[in-house]
């Protein structure tokens, strides 16, 4: 599993997981929340592209939504739930991390010391644990009380969904956050320096900004499928902190 950190303004820092690199491979079938949540991105695509005027709309304005989503939150729930090699480990993990294997971090020593790796990746963890958690029970408490809208005959329940969709995503943040902090904690990041990142934030006067997005993408991403993924973060985070 490869993890990219970018350091971004305000002293904040994204970390951007790869799981095209995994190099561990999944040892099971697909979870049922993964196979909902394909089946569910495969509706709301139908949706955006069908000929119903009420659900173009409604997916314009989720979309509008899902885009106010912290960038925190996007970026632990991009992390695997990992088995690492153990008897207790869970087995509904979706990739294995044996003994010796160690988690490649990928960053710009020009802007992020090698020391301050760990450090920024916990901080991540635990500034949004207890919210995600908070949430995830608030969302999944909360959505039973939107069955009423089942009975209406055109639109669908979408605050219902949305409820769902919430605690989901905040349920995947926490499961991404404890890797990270097992990996942090046993030693397990190989912190790798990127010439790469380094000159791009060189030529931006050492900050992230809008010009530089797309440059990172290409460093990142080459060769792998990520690089829509990693640019729609990026910049969604930096839209977030400009706010």
């Amino acid at each position: 599993m490869r993890l990219v950190l970018l350091r971004l303004p305000e002293e904040r820092a994204l970390v951007y997981c790869q799981r095209t690199a995994v190099s561990a491979v999944r040892t099971h079938a697909r979870r049922i929340d993964e196979t909902i949540a394909d089946k569910a991105a495969a509706m709301w695509r139908n949706w955006e592209s069908g000929s119903s005027s009420i659900k173009k709309q409604i997916t314009v304005w989720g979309n509008a939504a899902v885009d106010k989503i912290p960038y925190e939150e996007w970026s632990l729930k991009g992390v695997p739930r990992v088995r690492f090699d153990a008897p207790a480990a869970p087995a509904d993990a979706e990739a294995l991390i044996k003994p010796d294997m160690a988690v490649q971090v990928v960053f710009p020593r020009n802007v992020i010391a090698p020391a301050e790796v760990p450090t920024l990746i916990m901080d991540l963890v635990t500034r949004r644990r207890a919210l995600d958690r908070r949430l995830f029970w608030w969302s999944l408490l909360a959505s039973p009380f939107t069955l009423p809208l089942v009975l209406l005959p055109v639109v669908p329940n979408v605050p219902g969904f949305y409820l769902l969709y919430r605690a989901w995503s905040h349920w995947k943040a926490l499961e991404g956050g404890k890797t990270l902090e097992r990996l942090v904690a046993e030693g397990r990041l190989d912190c790798v320096p990127s010439a790469e990142l380094e000159a791009v934030y060189a030529a931006h006067g050492g900050t992230l900004g809008d010009a530089a997005v797309r440059e990172i993408t290409e460093c990142v991403c080459v060769g792998t499928a990520d690089d829509v993924a990693l640019e729609g973060e990026l910049r969604r985070a930096l839209a977030q902190l400009r706010q």
